[in-house]
């Protein structure tokens, strides 16, 4: 953990946990964020306890791109040095739709563009880490109760799904071209915390229903501090690969498996099968349950083949 970070929403909740993890572990911080009166309240406690040598803060608003530059060359002169991890935590719920894309996706796309420019060997940068701030809305959908609340869901989503796309080269990343370019030296990652405590749970808390506040206590939404969640990103930096997903809940913190491949093709084997053996006409869609069925017999005769061979032997 002792490198260069760059850190949105650092004034609060997550980011700010992130910001004390790093500087915990030997690092310097740059803390980005858009409210100047409470950064610049952390910063001072921070840099008291951890000197003001290691920790500035720089105001950024993560929709503009210009603000964006202006906080890198910012955290770059105080660092004297690069930039080595950008960790995208910004973002937002509970408001306008198009604040929530603009910030949640839009804000954090333009970031990490720009890392890759400043980072990619291609462009006469050293490598290095992005880290983004997913959510359990990038694993499940379920945690909301309309399609305006949703669309965090949707924002969520897509920076997991982005991240995988970054693990699908023999590089780690590489800057639009054909033939691919040589080797960029970027990892890309996000880690994906259940229910933490931060601002934006505060909101989604305070809009739920007297009945439904009952899942709070429950083992998948019971909140946990933010310096959890920060220890989860920090296994992400020292053991992580590009398009690793890391998720982290009460007692709990494990790499997500990147499955998607490989139920792909199961389905599409599944399909063949019943396709060729006639169970559904080719021009009929095939229905989850059929496939599901479909797998599950296909597993029960390969245990019931398996167990023959031992029988025999």
């Amino acid at each position: 953990m002792n490198k260069n970070f760059l850190i949105t929403g650092a004034a609060n909740g997550i980011g700010l946990g992130y910001t004390r993890r790093a500087l915990q572990g030997g690092g310097r911080v740059a803390m980005a964020d858009i409210d100047k009166e409470e950064g610049a309240r952390q910063v001072t406690q921070l840099g008291e306890e951890f000197g003001s040598r290691r920790v500035c803060f720089v105001h950024l608003d993560v929709r503009n791109e210009e603000m964006w530059r202006n906080a890198w060359d910012e955290a770059e002169t105080f660092f004297d040095g690069p930039v080595e991890v950008l960790m995208n935590n910004a973002g937002v719920s509970g408001c306008d739709w198009r604040v929530v894309v603009d910030i949640n996706l839009g804000g954090l796309i333009t970031g990490t563009m720009l890392a890759m420019e400043k980072m990619a060997v291609s462009k006469g940068g050293k490598g290095g880490i992005v880290i983004q701030t997913g959510s359990l809305a990038s694993l499940l959908s379920s945690g909301f109760t309309t399609i305006q609340e949703h669309v965090y869901t949707a924002s969520k989503w897509a920076i997991l799904g982005w991240t995988r796309s970054q693990a699908n080269h023999d590089i780690w990343w590489k800057m639009p071209s054909f033939p691919p370019t040589p080797q960029e030296e970027v990892k890309v990652m996000t880690v994906c915390p259940w229910v933490a405590n931060t601002n934006i749970v505060e909101t989604v808390v305070s809009t739920m229903a007297e009945e439904d506040k009952w899942k709070l206590n429950t083992w998948l939404h019971k909140p946990i501090p933010t310096d959890e969640v920060a220890a989860a990103a920090e296994e992400l930096i020292l053991r992580g690969k590009s398009g690793d997903a890391i998720t982290v809940g009460p007692g709990i913190m494990y790499f997500y498996p990147d499955v998607q491949t490989q139920l792909f093709l199961m389905y599409k084997i599944i399909h063949s099968i019943l396709v060729t053996t006639g169970i559904v006409n080719r021009k009929q869609a095939v229905t989850i349950f059929q496939i599901w069925m479909t797998a599950i017999i296909i597993l029960f005769l390969m245990g019931y083949f398996f167990h023959l061979i031992l029988t025999f032997l």
